[in-house]
């Protein structure tokens, strides 16, 4: 799980960048995932593209949804498979524009964009769990869902004088 979407989701995806960037940084250092080599990469595939592209996802699939914790939930899904289906394309691009390992492109393409669509089913799967889960205890921490809920509870009016004093 990278979670950039996930992040976007529950922080909005300002914070979700730097989260995500702190991340790719630290698997680079402490587990030399992808290595120093490649983090300027990675930041921008993981932490802009992937955050952005699926908050982005997100939000349009939000607004074809019912206002709904559902909704809502099924959104963050979708935006988080998409967020790693386009990383993975950014990727490919990237390989286009400057790759020197002999690999055809199409042949690049398809082995990251179809191991990367089967990982963000997961990354969905895990994504609106946690979404949902959180939305059960604790919705005012899901950014992403605050401008969507019409379950709103009113606001208490305010108290009223009544004759011979207040309540």
């Amino acid at each position: 799980l990278m979670g950039g979407a996930l992040a976007a989701v529950l922080v909005g995806p300002a914070a979700a960048v730097v989260a995500i960037t702190v991340v790719v940084g630290a698997q680079a250092l402490l587990f030399a995932d992808g290595g120093l080599t490649a983090l300027g990469l990675n930041t921008v595939n993981m932490a802009l593209v992937g955050v952005i592209g699926g908050y982005v996802v997100f939000l349009a699939v939000r607004t074809l949804l019912p206002r709904n914790d559902a909704g809502v939930v099924t959104a963050a899904g979708i935006g988080a498979w998409a967020g790693t289906v386009l990383g993975a394309l950014a990727f490919v691009a990237e390989y286009a524009l400057g790759g020197n390992a002999g690999a055809p492109i199409p042949t690049v393409a398809w082995a990251m964009i179809g191991t990367h669509a089967l990982i963000g089913i997961g990354e969905g799967l895990i994504t609106a769990v946690v979404v949902g889960s959180v939305l059960r205890v604790r919705p005012d921490l899901v950014a992403g869902a605050h401008t969507h809920r019409v379950d709103v509870q009113a606001t208490p009016s305010p108290p009223q004088l009544v004759a011979g004093g207040s309540r």
